[in-house]
């Protein structure tokens, strides 16, 4: 397949200022405005996959809406909203496995229909036919297409947009401090780190602080756990942030105010001036509001991504990923399942948690 040209233009950019890759993997923030710019790529090109649009600004023509919904109850515009944006999350975000072994299994048969009746042999060939019924099986799941029919291309397209996804969810519950939305995210967070076999120590981790919220505090330190992950500085909806980011902030205000000290550091000076860092930063804020100061401007201005998401959404339209096509695959990723969870063994799974729940136990003993 070939590049994207967003991609492509990236890597040029990095070529001309000596920026190189290590450098750029190391900037997590820049890898996750990237991540959230190509995944909303997939999603619009998904959702004009859903609706058969042939833009972002063109007519549906599948799963178009009633005629006359603009007149009716609320009640029934949410159950027609949440029906079909519902089949396209199964569909194209939270892709069950299994469903979609049975969807390429389906389109791999309508396909080699095609390109039989092409050649105008209109009886199935026996290299095609070979261990399979003319119509549909009901046990399909046990009968997988080969490895080398799965369209690799779509399950790496059906992969970007569950990350992206479940990237945004876990923004959106830092932004909202939401602990009931952090604890599922938590949870589905252990079974991304266990599938991997790189990460599982922090599969280890999850488990255990979801145990220790679960059974092992008391009904108020789990409240407080829960709950007080996030911080709100400034007030309004949607303007949490996590407490390390708040203690980040606090620790750099204390470096700036004992930096500004000079040569009288004394450890009882830092002391104080640490401990008084919080109330100097809002007496500087509050000046420099009241008498219209602004800050200097730094070089480093933030551009739109929109443009290069318009880049991305024309090339992956021209691409059709979501088009299911027997055989395709990147060359870097000829294996890629649907999802990172597709394959993961549950009774392993199982055992693994009673395993670490034995030792949670034994040490809690020792304690």
């Amino acid at each position: 397949m070939r590049e994207v040209g967003t991609i492509k233009n990236f890597r040029e950019k990095l070529d001309r200022r000596n920026v190189t890759p290590e450098k750029v993997t190391k900037s997590y923030e820049g890898c996750e405005q990237f991540l959230l710019s190509f995944g909303r790529a997939y999603i619009c090109v998904a959702a004009m996959e859903f609706w058969g649009l042939q833009d972002l600004n063109s007519t549906p023509l599948k799963h178009i809406p009633p005629a006359g919904i603009n007149h009716h109850s609320l009640k029934k515009k949410k159950e027609y909203f949440d029906e079909i944006v519902g089949q396209f999350i199964d569909e194209f975000v939270m892709t069950d496995p299994d469903h979609e072994a049975v969807h390429q299994y389906k389109e791999w048969r309508e396909y080699t229909t095609k390109v039989v009746s092409l050649d105008h042999d209109y009886a199935m060939k026996d290299e095609v036919n070979e261990g399979f019924d003319h119509e549909f099986p009901p046990d399909a799941l046990s009968q997988p297409i080969d490895n080398d029919k799965v369209d690799r291309v779509r399950n790496y397209a059906l992969n970007a947009i569950e990350m992206t996804v479940f990237l945004m969810q876990m923004k959106d519950t830092c932004a909202e401090g939401d602990g009931e939305r952090n604890d599922i995210n938590m949870k589905r967070l252990l079974l991304y780190f266990k599938s991997h076999s790189s990460f599982a120590k922090y599969a280890i981790e999850m488990f255990t602080a979801i145990a220790q919220r679960k059974a092992l505090l008391s009904e108020e330190m789990a409240h407080r756990i829960r709950w007080g992950r996030f911080v709100n500085w400034v007030g309004g909806k949607g303007k949490n942030i996590e407490c390390d980011t708040a203690q980040e902030i606090c620790n750099r205000v204390c470096k700036n105010i004992v930096l500004g000290m000079g040569a009288n550091k004394t450890s009882a000076a830092i002391v104080r001036a640490s401990k008084s860092a919080a109330g100097v930063e809002q007496i500087l804020t509050k000046f420099d509001s009241e008498t219209g100061i602004c800050k200097k401007s730094s070089a480093h201005t933030s551009r739109s991504s929109h443009a290069d998401e318009d880049i991305m959404i024309k090339d992956l339209k021209s691409l059709q990923p979501l088009s299911i096509l027997p055989g395709r695959c990147h060359e870097h990723f000829k294996d890629i399942k649907s999802s990172p969870l597709e394959g993961m063994n549950m009774e392993k799974f199982c055992n693994w948690l009673n395993e670490h729940k034995k030792n949670l136990a034994m040490d809690i003993k020792k304690v």
